[in-house]
């Protein structure tokens, strides 16, 4: 499988709507710049290929770039130029239970200790549920987090740190898995 990432810049043709810039990836087994064009714009459904530049047969993924150039009519007219860049594709996981195991195992791999301690396929799901936890704080309301600090106050939270491998699993199953995005294949994908 090839991943390119990419940039699109969609110009609206009503010149009182602004200009935006959206980055993403694609994965694709496509070997053509017409045909990753296409794959591209499949989930696009009013999208209308105008043209497609470059080339994707270096060994260099450097020098695997493409342009394409595509115009839309939803959610309103305009026109999108969208420059791709084909990257190396690391290892992925599927966005499974198995699959965070795997990922975390490969990471205990990569990084047998944490702080001069050793590391561990718990410590490492413990961070993923932290990590988001945390980013979510910042996104509540003042009410929201004093009310949520009042029941942890009152009925206690069992930590990250503190949860088996089974515990960890079932939060990961209810906070990554069952909520995923559907573009959301892949552990990586999902923590990204």
């Amino acid at each position: 499988m090839r991943r390119f990432n990419y940039t699109s810049y969609v110009t609206p043709n009503d010149p009182k709507r602004q200009r935006t810039e959206h980055y993403d990836k694609i994965r694709t087994e496509e070997t053509t710049p017409h045909t990753i064009a296409r794959a591209y714009l499949a989930n696009l459904p009013d999208a209308v290929l105008l043209n497609v530049e470059g080339r994707i047969d270096s060994a260099d993924l450097s020098q695997n770039r493409l342009q394409l150039t595509h115009s839309f009519e939803s959610p309103f007219p305009g026109t999108a130029v969208v420059e791709m860049q084909e990257v190396e594709e690391a290892a992925t996981h599927p966005l499974t239970q198995a699959g965070f195991i795997a990922w975390a195992e490969d990471r205990v791999s990569a990084e047998p200790t944490v702080d001069g301690k050793p590391n561990s396929v718990e410590l490492e799901l413990a961070g993923v549920l932290h990590e988001r936890l945390s980013e979510g704080l910042y996104e509540e309301k003042t009410r929201d987090l004093q009310a949520w600090l009042s029941d942890i106050l009152w009925s206690g939270h069992k930590g990250y740190s503190e949860m088996s491998r089974e515990e960890l699993l079932d939060q990961l199953q209810i906070e990554y898995i069952d909520d995923a995005e559907e573009s959301f294949e892949t552990v990586e994908d999902a923590l990204e």
